[in-house]
């Protein structure tokens, strides 16, 4: 059971098969479960070999040899893989001669893919591992130079694929940092690359693109244009005021100001491990964004502060003057009271007066009246 030539194979035929066009392979949803639709595609179907492959490769792979030269053909291993899945179903189906003669088949060309262990052996010795060494001899035909210089293009090929994967990651960890525009997508990094180049500042082309959805000419108008790019800086510096108190105290607490602390948050789309790296050890490029955002955020500050102490100043006057008010309201109820208070004894007193015209008059008539009934003496 030679487990490590097996994959080897599986490998030159995973390689021929990815040779299909990637917008194909992009618009799949579940790669596996494609490979084992093909894997069972191979095994339940002669039709494949017959049709497919044949009309692909030719009858005995002419259309093959024609596109490979003389050199070596990868194709094979999946003879190999095709011929081992026949083997099975004919195995299956009691067809035992059948069965032998597609392994026989598929034990010829596994033999065509073999290498010299001589040359693998040399080229071990050169510091190449087996796996880059085998590969390299079947392509090659075992052709030492050709092999050596396969391993090199092909270990260029992999160190490029990396960095390609890596820039692709940090691309998209930075988009991620940036924060989603309104219509829920992440910033366009190359974008903000671009407009950065015509000397708009970080902060700015970000907020103009999370507000423009990625849109490139409506961000370039809202940098340039002047008003517009104030309302785009009086959004961030009011979010600057909106920071996470606890992140604040906890950058203050390293010995920075409280301005400086909210201006690396803000930078860092509210990030405190990168805020602590802008802090401590900044590039160049991100000492001068928050010294930016710093000198607009103290400016902020002492606008609101001023606000503040205007807004509280006039809260004063205005309680002074209220009290005020209800002073004189009080004084001048007070005085009403008195005056009908004064007004309610003049009218008793009147009242009181005439009553004691009234009982005098009714006294002297009544005295009157006694008088004239008595008789003369």
């Amino acid at each position: 059971k030679q487990y490590e030539d097996a994959l080897h194979l599986m490998q030159l035929a995973f390689e021929s098969f990815s040779q299909a066009d990637k917008k194909w392979l992009e618009i799949i949803d579940n790669y596996g479960l494609v490979c084992l639709d093909v894997m069972s595609l191979y095994f339940f179907s002669f039709y494949i070999h017959k049709h497919g492959l044949k009309q692909a490769h030719g009858k005995n792979m002419e259309r093959l040899r024609e596109l490979r030269g003389n050199g070596f053909i990868p194709e094979l291993a999946l003879y190999v893989r095709l011929n081992i899945l026949k083997a099975l179903q004919c195995f299956y189906q009691n067809d035992l001669d059948g069965a032998r003669n597609f392994v026989i088949k598929a034990e010829t060309d596994w033999r065509r893919l073999q290498i010299s262990d001589t040359n693998l052996a040399e080229m071990q010795s050169m510091g190449f591992t087996e796996k880059e060494a085998t590969r390299a001899l079947r392509l090659c035909q075992s052709n030492m130079e050709e092999a050596i210089q396969h391993v090199f293009a092909k270990r260029n090929e992999t160190r490029q694929r990396d960095e390609d994967e890596q820039r692709r990651l940090a691309e998209r960890a930075r988009a991620r940092r940036y924060g989603k525009t309104k219509g829920n997508r992440f910033i366009d990094v190359n974008m903000l690359d671009k407009i950065k180049e015509t000397g708009i500042p970080e902060e700015i082309a970000v907020e103009a693109l999370k507000q423009t959805d990625n849109h490139y000419e409506q961000t370039m108008d809202q940098c340039f244009n002047i008003e517009k790019r104030a309302l785009l800086m009086a959004k961030i510096l009011q979010r600057s005021m909106r920071l996470n108190s606890l992140d604040v105290r906890s950058l203050q607490d390293m010995g920075f100001n409280e301005a400086r602390c909210r201006a690396a948050l803000i930078a860092t789309s509210k990030n405190l491990r990168h805020a602590i790296q802008y802090l401590l050890n900044p590039t160049a490029e991100q000492k001068e964004q928050v010294d930016r955002l710093e000198a607009e955020i103290v400016t902020y500050m002492s606008t609101l502060q001023l606000l503040q102490t205007k807004e509280q100043e006039e809260k004063e006057k205005e309680k002074e003057k209220t009290n005020t008010d209800e002073k004189e309201q009080e004084k001048e109820k007070q005085t009403e009271n008195n005056d009908a208070n004064k007004d309610e004894d003049s009218k008793m007193n009147d009242n009181n007066a005439n009553n004691a015209t009234s009982t005098t008059q009714n006294e002297t008539e009544t005295r009157e009246e006694i008088t004239t009934s008595e008789p003369a003496i």
